[in-house]
């Protein structure tokens, strides 16, 4: 969305039960700006790097003629990734025999090329003044080959090598999301009266395709290869989710707000995967694979299918500087998933969660606020986190889900305090959370039939999980050519693992992890005259403890520069990352019962690049828009670590 069309945007931290049981913490309202000119408007960009070589481009159009409003944008390009590779270092040794696990990945990342595309298209008629009509569609398709280069030895404790192997695997995966939106809502007299009626249907299919190679060293030459093998591993993904979602806010005067609304969600999901090694004899493919991936539930399709019913409803009382907010909101949800080879494994989930919500503020000034809320959340586990299909990292590693996962809950207290004034801002907030089962990645160790160790990577929910945070946020205008800014939150965390059962049997272990988790930045931008702009921003970021890995911490920092021409029409920038530490050199510690190590994450964060853009057109009226719509955010995303997961030797993602 070009900024010139944007008015304000509203951060709502307290949503309400219509979203926080689908585990959504604040929701942006940008609002756009009415302008006095008439037509159309839009503009057109291009973006390009150097270091990391590449470039995209962008298009926005927005219209509106009569009763019909056109919004459309697109945004695509390809990119190399940097010429830099990113090289993860894992040593672990195990705490009963001293044998010492090594494992070294690097991402070849100038053989790799990233592409990309999204779209999308959003189409209103205002069919009168009460009623009005909202389709929505949006496109975006994903290419991102990669080729991973894993060596993995193990050692005794006098340094005597056991075993090494090396893995090459080239990847090729693509991956599409069509999501579909359609909203009808009617107001009527009474200000502030609505009701709408919204349907969305979200079609993701996923393909991906690895080659690897295996080498596997002499234990008594490291350099000397005794066998190489093939294999070849297809999977192919699809999820399909339809919603329907009725909601109803009406006013009583003006003290009381009544909402309420009721919503249904139906997913299917359904992954498939093919292995196949390269016979050394017939040098023909034939089914099977290196590791015995093809075997199992692990080599089964698998069908995931979930529907949920969900109903809620919530009073606002305000009275002079006092409001008050209470709601539930109540969920019943079936699952099944299902094992085409294996049905033995099939499993039948069934659910109902109630999730309430407080919240009191008080206007002490007619700039100041405080206020006290108490909420309930709830995420579900992913498919990616359900699904068992087992990932060979290296011989002696391997990465799966879980498919016994439940819904993790999670209460949540907190306090802010909040100042706006035009030349100064201030909001402070205390958080306490905890939940009792909190899904969470962590690793173990087991022997095989062939009494090989080997380090299991997987998911559980049987964490205990306790975070106190407090966040500030200040913005300071001294004049009006200079904005200065802070934002900063901190996060006391303890994760107690204590009631992991390893395959449902064995204890896990008497693990307690604490840390700090977070992220800081802070940064100023100048209006220069002549319609130069310069923008300068730093950080740090530290990442919260995990089951297995303690809390780590990083930095970054930001320069750009732009001109703008043609009555600001045209917008010519240039910008640089990190240019004073390029590299990001990131240690972090992992322990658990049967293991302790370290793993080093080098990675090449230095990157610069340019871009241009133009608008034209003028616009009239603003399109209206649904004041309510479908939001589903209660699956977990897989990478909700942002970026640092994999086994030892992938820690870092790619």
């Amino acid at each position: 969305i070009p900024a010139s069309t944007i008015k304000s945007v509203e951060v709502i931290t307290e949503p309400g039960v219509k979203y926080e049981a689908e585990g959504v913490g604040a929701i942006l309202n940008i609002i756009t700006e009415q302008t006095s000119f008439e037509g159309y408007q839009a503009q057109i960009g291009v973006n390009g790097s150097i270091i990391q070589p590449g470039g995209d481009g962008n298009v926005f159009f927005t219209s509106k003629v009569g009763k019909f409003g056109v919004t459309a944008n697109y945004h695509g390009g390809v990119y190399n990734f940097s010429m830099m590779p990113m090289l993860n270092t894992s040593v672990l040794t195990y705490r009963d025999t001293g044998i010492r696990l090594t494992s070294e990945n690097t991402v070849e990342r100038n053989k790799s090329r990233y592409g990309y595309h999204m779209g999308g298209l959003n189409l209103t008629y205002d069919i009168n003044e009460r009623n009005l009509l909202s389709l929505n569609v949006d496109l975006s398709s994903h290419n991102t080959p990669g080729v991973n280069i894993t060596t993995t030895r193990t050692e005794d404790p006098s340094g005597k090598l056991l075993a090494k192997y090396e893995l090459w695997d080239d990847t090729k995966s693509s991956s599409t999301t069509l999501e579909t939106r359609l909203d009808y809502e009617h107001t009527t007299a009474l200000k502030g009266e609505s009701l709408t009626l919204s349907y969305q249907w979200v079609h993701t299919p996923n393909h991906s395709e690895v080659l690897t190679d295996q080498k596997i060293f002499d234990p008594k030459n490291a350099e000397s290869i005794l066998q190489t093998n093939r294999q070849f591993s297809q999977t192919d993904a699809a999820f399909n989710e339809h919603t329907g979602q009725i909601d109803y806010v009406r006013p009583f005067g003006d003290k009381w707000k009544v909402e309420a609304g009721l919503k249904s969600i139906f997913r299917l999901g359904a992954t498939e995967s093919v292995f196949k090694v390269l016979d050394k004899i017939s040098n023909e493919w034939v089914v099977g694979s290196l590791f015995g991936q093809h075997l199992g539930i692990s080599g089964s399709p698998m069908a995931y299918k979930q529907n949920i019913y969900g109903a809620y409803g919530n009073v606002t009382y305000r009275k002079g500087k006092v409001s008050l907010v209470a709601g539930a909101r109540a969920e019943y949800g079936v699952q099944n998933v299902e094992f085409a080879k294996e049905p033995k494994a099939n499993l039948h989930h069934t659910f109902l969660d109630v999730v309430p919500q407080l919240i009191a503020t008080w206007t002490l000034a007619d700039a100041d606020q405080l206020k006290l809320g108490y909420n309930y959340r709830i995420q579900r586990p992913s498919i990616t986190q359900l699904n068992p299909y087992r990932e060979q990292v290296s011989p002696l590693q391997v990465k799966y889900g879980n498919e016994n996962l439940s819904n993790e809950r999670v209460h949540a207290l907190d306090a802010t305090y909040s100042h706006y004034t035009q030349k100064f801002s201030l909001m402070l907030s205390a958080s306490y959370q905890f939940s009792n089962n909190k899904v969470e990645e962590y690793f173990f160790s087991q022997l095989d039939d062939k009494g090989n160790r080997i380090l299991h990577q997987t998911y559980t929910d049987k964490g205990k999980m306790r975070s106190l945070g407090f966040n500030i946020f200040t913005q300071y205008v001294p004049a009006s050519w200079v904005r200065l800014y802070l934002q900063s939150n901190l996060n006391f965390v303890t994760l107690d693992a204590s009631g992991i059962k390893i395959n449902g049997k064995d204890d896990y272990g008497n693990t307690v992890m604490k840390g700090l988790g977070g992220n800081s930045f802070m940064g100023a931008t100048f209006t220069l005259p002549k319609n130069w702009s310069l923008g300068v921003n730093a950080g740090i970021f530290i990442q919260p403890p995990t089951i297995n890995l303690k809390s780590f911490w990083g930095s970054w920092h930001h320069l750009s520069v732009s001109k703008s021409f043609l009555k600001q029409r045209l917008s010519l920038s240039g910008w640089i990352s990190n240019p004073f530490s390029p590299w990001y050199d990131l240690r972090i510690a992992m322990s658990s019962p049967s293991f302790k190590g370290e793993t080093h994450v080098r990675n090449y964060g230095l990157s610069t690049g340019v871009s241009i853009s133009y608008s034209f057109g003028n616009l009239k009226n603003s399109i209206r828009k649904v004041s309510r719509t479908i939001e589903n955010k209660d699956l977990m995303s897989s990478e909700k670590k942002q970026g640092v997961g994999g086994a030892p030797g992938g820690v870092g993602g790619n």
